[in-house]
């Protein structure tokens, strides 16, 4: 993937599509992970399309009921899911900040 794709693909994905991701990867379900995120399975399902356009790579196999995260998705999601994290951590903090 070239600094190009990497770019646009930056500029493209939110952080609630990070987030949808990430946790698909952690429940393996579709219909698990839209009622752990207060969305429905069809924004879930979305979501994910959309960052994988926006990447340009296929990340889940699967139907609604069960995905399966490929094989070349896992160092993606990988160097994600630690940035996510983060940043709930600097939500938290500007919470207590700004009060």
């Amino acid at each position: 993937m070239g600094n190009d794709t990497i770019e646009i693909f930056l500029s493209r994905t939110t952080l609630r599509q990070i987030e949808v991701i990430v946790t698909l990867h952690r429940c393996g379900s579709f219909t698990i992970a839209a009622a752990e995120l207060g969305m429905s399975v069809a924004n879930v399902s979305r979501m994910s399309k959309r960052f994988e356009n926006n990447l340009g790579v296929k990340i889940f196999a699967g139907d609604k009921r069960r995905s399966v995260i490929l094989t070349e998705a896992h160092t993606i999601i990988d160097c994600l899911a630690p940035l996510l994290e983060e940043i709930k951590c600097a939500k938290i903090g500007l919470r207590e900040v700004l009060g």
